[in-house]
C-alpha cells in the first residue's frame, strides 16, 4: 500500500500556462488461496486539481486469479476498473497543423471504464528447445471516452461556417467497447551451432462505438483503429556474432473521419489524400534488420536498418511514417 503525489506546472504556447496536482492512495493484496491458486485484490482512489478546479474520482478496483492446472499450464482471469482525467493537452491545446486546426475543450470530463481478460499460458520443452504459448481473450468498456473528433466548432458569437473553425477537438464521445483475442508464442533453443530466439504474436481487435447504429461492417467501428496486427522477431547468435529481424503487420485502417475521404473537402483540407487512400486500401508490413559483433565483453559494433524495404505507409491521414534508415553504432563499456 502507499500514496503518490504528482505536481506539474506547464508554460506552453500550445496549452497556455497551467498547473495540476494528482494525489492518490492505493493498496493491493496478493495471496496464496490454495496450493495451486493465487489471487490478487487491489484498490486505488485519487483526486485531481487542474488550476483551481478539483475533481474527485470514485475508487477503482482490480482483482485476478491464477490457477496452476499442471506444472507448465496456468489459467488466469482478471478484472480491473479504470478512471482517467483529461490531460492538459486534451483540454487546452490550440494550434494549427497545416490546414487543420486543433481546438481546446476546457469542459472535458473524465472517462471511466473496465477491462476483463481470461487467458491460458502453456509452457513446453522439446529437447534443447523451450517455449511458451499464451492465449487470451479480452473485453474493455468505456464511458465518456475521450477522442479527438473532427467537426465545425463555431464560437457562440458566429453563425456562418468558415474553414477557420474546422478541425479537431477532444470530446467525450460516450460509450465504446473493445473485444478481441491475442496469441503470443516464444521459442528458444539451438540449431546446430546457432542460438535461436523466436517471438511472435497476433492480435484481433474489434473496437465498437456504442453510440452509432451498425449498418455495415465498419459503420460503428471506432475511428483510427486496425482489426488485425502481427508482430514477429527472429534472432540468431553464433559466438560473438548476432543478427535478427523484426516484422510488424497492421491491417488497413478501415474507418477515418469521413471528411478526409470526401472528394471535395478532403482535397481542400489535405490535398491528395482521398485518392491516396483509395489506391492504398490494404495493410502494410514493415521489416527491421539488425547485426552486431561483440569485442570481448566490453565493446560492440552494430548495424540497424529500420524499414528495410522502404515501405510507404501512414499511421493516420497525413502522417507518413519514416522511410528506410541505417544506424551504425559502436558501444564501449568502461
Amino acid at each position: 500500500m502507499g500514496s503518490s503525489d504528482n505536481y506539474t506546472r506547464v508554460h506552453s504556447e500550445l496549452y497556455g500556462n497551467h498547473f495540476r496536482n494528482e494525489m492518490a492512495v492505493f493498496g493491493q493484496v496478493n495471496a496464496n488461496i490454495r496450493k495451486k491458486l493465487k489471487g490478487t485484490l487491489g484498490i486505488r482512489w485519487e483526486n485531481y486539481k487542474l488550476d483551481n478546479d478539483w475533481t474527485f474520482a470514485k475508487p477503482v478496483f482490480r482483482a485476478g486469479l491464477n490457477y496452476k492446472l499442471h506444472p507448465f499450464t496456468h489459467l488466469r482471469i482478471s478484472f480491473g476498473q479504470g478512471y482517467r482525467f483529461p490531460s492538459i493537452a486534451e483540454k487546452y491545446t490550440a494550434t494549427q497543423l497545416g490546414a487543420l486546426n486543433i481546438f481546446p475543450n476546457p469542459g472535458l470530463v473524465p472517462e471511466t471504464g473496465w477491462s476483463a481478460e481470461a487467458g491460458l499460458l502453456q509452457g513446453f520443452q522439446l529437447g534443447q528447445w523451450k517455449g511458451s504459448i499464451d492465449w487470451a481473450i479480452y473485453r474493455n468498456e468505456y464511458q465518456q471516452m475521450i477522442e479527438f473528433t473532427f467537426g465545425l466548432y463555431l464560437p457562440d458569437s458566429l453563425t456562418l461556417p468558415s474553414l477557420d473553425y474546422v478541425g479537431f477537438k477532444a470530446m467525450n464521445v460516450g460509450k465504446a467497447r473493445t473485444t478481441g483475442t491475442e496469441l503470443i508464442v516464444n521459442l528458444t533453443g539451438k540449431a546446430g551451432p546457432f542460438g535461436v530466439n523466436l517471438q511472435g504474436g497476433y492480435n484481433y481487435n474489434n473496437p465498437v462505438d456504442l453510440n452509432v447504429i451498425k449498418t455495415d461492417s465498419t459503420s460503428n467501428m471506432l475511428k483510427y483503429r486496425v482489426r488485425h496486427s502481427v508482430k514477429g522477431d527472429v534472432g540468431l547468435s553464433f559466438g560473438s556474432w548476432s543478427t535478427g529481424a523484426t516484422l510488424v503487420y497492421n491491417s488497413f485502417m478501415e474507418r477515418v473521419d469521413s471528411v478526409f475521404i470526401d472528394p471535395l473537402f478532403g482535397n481542400l483540407i489535405m490535398p491528395g489524400y482521398p485518392a491516396y487512400r483509395e489506391n492504398h486500401h490494404k495493410g502494410y508490413t514493415v521489416v527491421d534488420w539488425r547485426f552486431s559483433y561483440h569485442f570481448l565483453s566490453t565493446a560492440q559494433l552494430s548495424v540497424t536498418f529500420k524499414n528495410l524495404f522502404n515501405v510507404e505507409y501512414v499511421g493516420r491521414p497525413g502522417d507518413i511514417r519514416p522511410q528506410r534508415s541505417c544506424t551504425l553504432q559502436f558501444y564501449v563499456r568502461f
